[in-house]
């Protein structure tokens, strides 16, 4: 691997000495191609580097302009997802974007979230650190798939890598992402590939459609070709207990299903002694961007990467949002709305048992005396709402984040909507303000005449005057329920070592069969969440077959994916059948 850059151009600005399209060699032979923004200064420094496929060379505006018009921080040479040069070089970092292989400048096919390129990062890391302006100390920052990146690179143990800042999307994007309880979640996949992979792919202008097709692993097609847990899906997440680094993971509670457990286990699992955990609310990059946050990311990579005594180990290694009606449409999450912790799950939690009733559709803590059942239809009645391809173009109402712009979404889905298709039960109004914060649990007794069931579950909060409060989402989209949950019926297996009362997690690495008639009891992971009922407020959960109107833009509506979920769902209550929700109340007086 090659230990000094090859310097393709090079300039002062800023304060800043900047190295385009510098080249390393990774161990297996490819050439990669990077920027470096190093202070304009003699002397050594820490290096922040950054590897994904979004493209090193684009300003953040050309990639999505809706999100940067949105971002509280705004500059020349910001680049969508990942720490802005300007900034962090003032902070007397040295600032690196890698283009993985088949990507921007570098050659080769493009295979996303793959060992190699897991591989590539580890060479990059290393690489970095022995050139002469840097101290030997690398962290890595960055948003989404630069979070996940970071989670793969860290469990092969660079030896130079000392400190990671996975923010929104780590781990386990099979369970978490594609494949959420084991329903695909294609309009997310399918979109991504084709507006953020595809044009930004080695070649894009210069080569033939054929040839560009062949220098590229087709995820959408790859991912359909393992709906299963498998050695494919096995390279692509690493095992937390194999990170053992210093880790600030960062969550949303509005970004489910994409920013789904994977933060949490991080948290709980990984091998690291210093690990902290925040979970925010809002703008999937608004939130990174923000002042408050950058000082965050700043005080944990100056202590582990400078070494400087900055007070870092007396901040709990917790910190929620506490949601509210008041703030839940806003892109940043307010400091606020921010408390402190010293753990996940919270060690006060009274895990309180809320029993569904189908007799009057109520949830409630005593269990029903009597059996009843409800039925709503399985099949989803959800037509594709039609999507371009990256050659028309996207969005006419020029939101770059989102694959379909939202108000032709919201549009297409209201009319499509079929009360049919779901059911709902409530609890009685809050007598007295209540917080629900943590991951619940839906226990469900359930039948159907088809094949197979795709469940959707959506936790809803309603205020006083029985409107839902809903909270700005991870892009374009004010709508996002409380928090969402799924299952297929068929994906039921849980694994009994990593499951506890509170995280359901499923196998996944094996098809159920599903009788028809017969009653299964399932559980199915909800959240995690956090929401401050005041009095008059409801809490409501619902059940049915298809994706509602706040989960934009991720769907789950791919017609062969969901042939099988066919005839009619029949919850099933009463003293044998208790379908219940678990939810974490935190005491007011603890």
């Amino acid at each position: 691997m090659a230990t000094s850059p090859d310097v393709g151009d090079q300039q002062r600005s800023d304060g800043m000495v900047i190295e385009k399209d510098v080249t390393f060699d990774t161990r297996d032979g490819h050439t990669l191609y990077c920027d470096v923004f190093r202070p304009d200064a003699e002397g050594q420094f820490p290096v922040i580097l950054s590897f994904g496929v979004y493209g090193k060379d684009f300003h953040f505006a050309e990639r999505d302009d809706f999100e940067y018009k949105n971002s509280p921080h705004q500059g020349p040479y910001m680049n969508y997802e990942t720490p802005d040069a300007l900034t962090w070089v003032g902070f007397g970092y040295v600032v690196i974007r890698v283009d993985p292989v088949g990507t921007g400048k570098s050659p080769g096919v493009v295979d996303v979230f793959s060992d190699r390129d897991a591989e590539h990062y580890y060479d990059a890391i290393e690489w970095a650190a022995v050139q002469p302006w840097s101290t030997g100390n690398v962290g890595t920052l960055g948003v989404s798939y630069y979070a996940h990146t970071q989670t793969q690179v860290a469990a092969k143990k660079p030896p130079h890598l000392k400190a990671i800042v996975p923010w929104e999307v780590a781990g386990d994007i099979f369970r978490d992402a594609i494949f959420t309880g084991g329903i695909l979640n294609n309009n997310f996949p399918d979109g991504w590939f084709e507006y953020w992979v595809k044009l930004n792919q080695n070649g894009l202008g210069t080569l033939s459609e054929e040839e560009l097709a062949r220098n590229r692993v087709d995820w959408p097609t790859e991912i359909r070709r393992h709906p299963l847990w498998d050695e494919y899906w096995a390279e692509r997440q690493p095992d937390p207990r194999d990170i053992d680094v210093p880790i600030l993971t960062v969550a949303n509670f509005t970004g489910l299903p994409l920013v789904g457990h994977s933060h949490y286990e991080l948290f709980e699992e990984s091998g690291s002694p210093y690990k902290w955990l925040r979970v925010h609310s809002g703008g999937h990059v608004a939130n990174f961007y923000s002042p408050e946050s950058t000082a965050q990311q700043r005080q944990f990579l100056d202590y582990f990467l400078k070494g400087e005594d900055n007070g870092l180990l007396d901040v709990p290694r917790v910190q929620l949002a506490i949601r509210h009606k008041g703030t839940a449409k806003r892109q940043v999450c307010p400091a606020e709305d921010l408390r402190y912790e010293n753990e996940w799950p919270l060690a006060r939690t009274r895990w309180t048992e809320l029993f569904l009733d189908a007799g009057d559709m109520s949830l409630a803590p005593a269990s029903p005396t009597a059996a009843d059942q409800i039925q709503y239809s399985a099949q989803d009645s959800v037509l594709r709402v039609p999507m371009p391809s990256a050659s028309q173009g996207f969005n006419a109402s020029g939101y770059g984040s989102s694959f379909v712009s939202y108000p032709h979404y919201v549009a297409t889905m209201t009319d499509l909507d079929d009360p049919s298709t779901r059911v709902l039960f409530r609890t009685a109004p809050f007598a007295e303000t209540t917080e629900i914060t943590g991951p619940l649990v839906l226990t469900l007794h359930l039948s159907t005449t088809g094949e197979d069931a795709d469940i959707f579950v959506t936790g809803r909060a309603y205020d006083e005057d029985g409107q839902e409060i809903t909270f700005d989402g991870l892009v374009d989209n004010p709508d996002v329920p409380m928090t969402v949950g799924h299952l297929r019926l068929s994906q039921r297996t849980l694994d009994p070592v990593k499951s506890t009362a509170w995280r359901p997690y499923r196998r996944q690495d094996r098809s159920e069969p599903v009788e028809a008639g017969k009653v299964y009891e399932v559980r199915i992971a909800v959240g995690p969440t956090s929401m401050i009922f005041e009095p008059g407020y409801t809490l409501g959960v619902e059940v049915g077959s298809r994706d509602g109107l706040g989960t934009y833009c991720y769907n789950h509506n791919d017609p062969d994916d969901r042939a099988r979920a066919t005839g009619t769902v029949t919850i099933h209550t009463g003293p044998e059948s208790r379908s219940s929700l678990l939810v974490p109340v935190i005491p007011a007086d603890a």
